[in-house]
């Protein structure tokens, strides 16, 4: 199978050994699923980067025995990436800084629950990687800086996850608000961010909302807030807050209600995907 350009190896247990292997025979792999490998150390990355330059997708989805050390040697050879996931790692600093300086092709960067993941990072990333468009950031420690340099850069963004970012308050959501405009259609989480009403006032003129959580976010649901998306927001179909933490009352709510005839309900703190239509 010389001639194998993607293989999928999800949730077994792979030895570095065995992807070193692999990496050996099959050099013009362009995309490699290792999804929830946990034996796989540095090692690994060290073959791919040695056998693999043509990989464009590489997912290390919970390889939780991977360091900065590793993707730093990967990012330094492996330059053709386009989709990177390092979900659920120990990674930091270091290595998104090494994807951001040598991955210029980059298009797609998961580090969702990556807490050593900072604004220095994410600011070179978006400095240095001009395609970028899909940026998993859940649970990372970014501030507002990273936002706003975000929403200064011309780049293609079409998605942004910063849920459980506690750090992020109103002025990156505020920032950012102008090229959410572009996301068509549009679900926002905030869930966990330092967001108050504030964020909620910019985020009623956004034309194309169709989701916002709120459910675990103290303060962001006033009847300001709830009358603000009554009168914006013609596509919200599903709104989640937490009534114990929101500052909301009936009246308020059946403005917005009657105002948004599709809207399919206001939920509490429980949150299911919104339809795809």
């Amino acid at each position: 199978c010389t001639s194998l350009r993607s293989l999928i190896m999800e949730n077994g247990e792979m030895t570095d050994c065995a992807v070193a292997t692999v990496a050996r025979v099959h050099t013009d792999l362009v995309e490699l699923n290792l999804f929830g490998q946990k034996q796989l150390t540095d090692g690994a990355l060290h073959a791919i980067a040695q056998h693999l330059p043509k990989l464009e997708m590489l997912n290390l989805f919970g390889c939780k025995g991977i360091s900065d050390s590793g993707v730093v040697a990967l990012a330094t050879r492996c330059t053709a990436l386009k989709d990177l996931s390092l979900d659920h790692t120990r990674i930091s600093d270091a290595a998104v800084s090494a994807v951001a300086m040598n991955c210029p092709l980059l298009e797609d960067l998961s580090l969702w629950d990556c807490d050593g993941v900072t604004d220095e990072s994410i600011i070179a990333l978006v400095e240095r990687c001009p395609k970028i468009n899909d940026l998993q950031l859940q649970c990372t420690s970014i501030t507002c800086a990273a936002l706003v340099a975000l929403a200064a850069r011309e780049c293609p963004l079409h998605d942004l996850e910063i849920e459980g970012c506690s750090h992020v308050s109103d002025a990156g959501v505020i920032a950012m608000v102008p090229k959410w405009r572009t996301f068509k259609p549009f679900y926002l989480d905030l869930n966990s961010t330092g967001v108050t009403v504030a964020s909620m006032l910019e985020v009623a003129k956004l034309p194309n909302l169709v989701s916002l959580d709120v459910s675990a976010t103290p303060c962001a649901c006033t009847d300001e807030a709830l009358l603000a998306f009554s009168r914006g927001c013609p596509v919200l179909t599903h709104l989640y807050y937490e009534h114990a933490l929101a500052r909301t009352t009936p009246a308020a709510l059946d403005v917005l209600r009657n105002s948004h005839p599709k809207l399919n309900g206001v939920f509490e703190a429980v949150y299911s995907e919104p339809p795809d239509d």
